[in-house]
């Protein structure tokens, strides 16, 4: 985190970039989404306090059936409240983490509805937020995010050696963060209106 902040990387909410996408509206310089995937509890123990010293937004993507389970290595729901009030986002990362393009229709439909609709419950608010775990995402469960109604999607594309992820505003404009390995936090994703906005 240090790092993006002495290169001048700014770290944005995915309002931000929502707003960006869908109004236009502008981004500072080099921008930059912070985001964790699961909802493991070390995001609440390491990575708040880092994020709330630098000042920097995040988003922690949550799969919902791990929140107060069996497995001591999840955030639980207290956490999370304490998460989110700590400057973090909450979004979906459905309810089981199943790659939703080899589930059938009513399965992956049933993935991104009862987790969205589980996290809005539980904190009391909107939760518009999705990541598709493993990044797997098709033309048919991008249609079925948005009907499940959520407004912004993310999603990663992988090579041999690391992950890289890919910006690009609705213009064909890219820029490419550094790479990330597979463990660490995805720091932007692709910018396909047609993949990641979903209004």
């Amino acid at each position: 985190m240090a790092w993006l902040k002495a290169h001048g990387r700014h770290a944005i909410t995915q309002k931000q970039l929502y707003d960006a996408l869908t109004r236009g509206r502008p981004l500072p310089p080099h921008p930059v989404l912070i985001t964790f995937d699961d909802g493991y509890r070390n995001v609440l123990e390491n990575a708040a306090p880092v994020l709330a010293r630098l000042h920097m937004p995040a988003t922690a993507y949550m799969i919902t059936e791990r929140i107060s389970g069996p497995d001591p290595s999840f955030l639980t729901w207290r956490m999370l409240r304490a998460l989110e009030r700590g400057g973090v986002e909450v979004g979906s990362h459905t309810v089981t983490h199943r790659d939703l393009t080899s589930l059938s229709d009513a399965q992956a439909l049933a993935e991104l509805v009862k987790s969205k609709r589980t996290l809005e419950r539980r904190l009391g608010h909107r939760v518009p937020w999705l990541a598709y775990p493993f990044g797997g995402e098709d033309p048919r469960i991008v249609a079925f995010a948005r009907r499940a109604g959520y407004a912004l999607a993310v999603t990663t594309h992988s090579g041999s050696d690391h992950t890289r992820t890919t910006c690009s505003d609705s213009t064909g404009t890219q820029s490419s963060t550094r790479p990330a390995s597979p463990a660490s936090p995805r720091s932007c994703a692709e910018l396909d209106e047609n993949k990641l906005v979903l209004g």
